[in-house]
């Protein structure tokens, strides 16, 4: 038998292998221009049903809604134990380390610039430096998205559907919404069916579609341990992996985005 940790991550791996290599045509369609610009857009909604958003409109005001949202400033979290990120949501700086390698990157996620130290040292190989920089903008795209799916529902290029009821483990009713991509993102061509309880309307499970016209789930992950950090209300647990070191914070001293290492209080 199978160890089921050991499958979940050999899935992440190919999910993250997915995210690492793109086939050409995906990326004339997906260009990194063109993601800087469509980030800044507004959600369309002429490609998602009413119903979808108005659930998607609560599970945001459910985790904290949007005004909390735009107001925090500093997100960490330890992604399962693999690397640990800082991210500035208002200059869209992220800091990376991955302990494994003792490995820090520091991206800054509009410019594209950024640099990575190694052992401590920093790398000056020019298409070294490239490519660890697009695989940790790479490292957060997927990384935040297991954290705060809710307030990535409206991002420009998603599209909701939905999906009607169901019923959870325990017997509680949720909605659920289909979340797909219109030429935005890494990963396109992926889908998600998100459940969102009808009674606290926060997200309490997912199920990840590795391509949209797959009729099974490659992964179904469960959502618990919700938790206040700041001004939001985060989910820790998934499954029995752990988004671990989670914290929000308000200021961080000078130069946290210029040094080796994580960040330590």
């Amino acid at each position: 038998m199978k160890n089921p940790t050991n499958a979940f991550f050999l899935l992440l791996a190919v999910i993250f292998s997915g995210c690492w290599s793109k086939t050409e045509q995906e990326q004339q369609q997906i260009t990194k221009g063109d993601q800087k610009q469509q980030s800044k857009a507004s959600f369309n909604a002429q490609n998602s049903d009413k119903k979808a958003i108005a659930i998607a409109d609560s599970a945001i005001q459910a985790m904290g809604g949007e005004q909390a949202w735009h107001n925090t400033r500093y997100l960490q979290w330890n992604f399962f134990g693999k690397r640990e990120l800082l991210w500035d949501k208002n200059t869209d700086r992220v800091k990376i380390y991955v302990p494994q390698e003792n490995l820090t990157i520091h991206v800054d996620l509009v410019a594209d610039t950024g640099n990575v130290f190694q052992d401590g040292e920093i790398t000056n190989e020019r298409d070294s430096v490239e490519q660890y920089l697009q695989k940790g903008e790479q490292m957060w795209a997927n990384d935040s998205y297991w954290l705060i799916i809710p307030f990535k529902l409206k991002d420009h290029g998603v599209q909701l559907s939905y999906m009607g009821d169901d019923t959870l483990d325990n017997g509680q009713k949720a909605d659920v919404i289909e979340v797909t991509f219109n030429k935005v993102g890494f990963t396109p061509q992926n889908k998600y069916h998100v459940y969102i309880d009808q009674d606290r309307h926060l997200v309490r499970k997912w199920a990840y579609f590795q391509k949209a016209d797959q009729s099974e789930p490659s992964m179904v992950t469960p959502w618990a341990d919700y938790e206040r950090y700041g001004d939001l209300l985060l989910s820790s647990k998934r499954g029995k992996l752990e988004i671990s070191e989670l914290a929000v914070f308000d200021s961080l001293p000078a130069g946290v985005f210029a040094k080796a290492g994580p960040y330590r209080q």
